[in-house]
């Protein structure tokens, strides 16, 4: 045995770990997108996607929210404030 079969033994055994936890990862992502699939309030469901999908902050959030929702006025503090809200109410459930 030499060093390149060891070599390649451990990078075999590494891509192996890779792809489990790309897989966990993968099912997370699965399972959130369909938690706030399930979300009725449209605006609770575009900031929940916007902060754990697309892992923006919350002036990224903010930012979006003004663009899609035109009648309202969100700062970063008031879709934080959206989103804290709705997770306290969720978690009495």
């Amino acid at each position: 045995i030499g060093f390149d079969d060891i070599s390649q033994s451990k990078i075999e055994k590494l891509e192996q770990i890779l792809t489990q936890k790309c897989n966990e990862l993968l099912d997370i992502n699965i399972e959130a997108e369909e938690f706030i699939n399930t979300i009725d309030d449209s605006e609770i469901r575009q900031i929940l996607r916007h902060k754990y999908i697309d892992d923006k902050n919350w002036i990224q959030i903010a930012h979006d929210m003004n663009n899609t929702y035109k009648k309202n006025k969100y700062t970063a503090d008031s879709v934080r404030m959206k989103h804290d809200r709705f997770i306290k109410k969720f978690k009495k459930f």
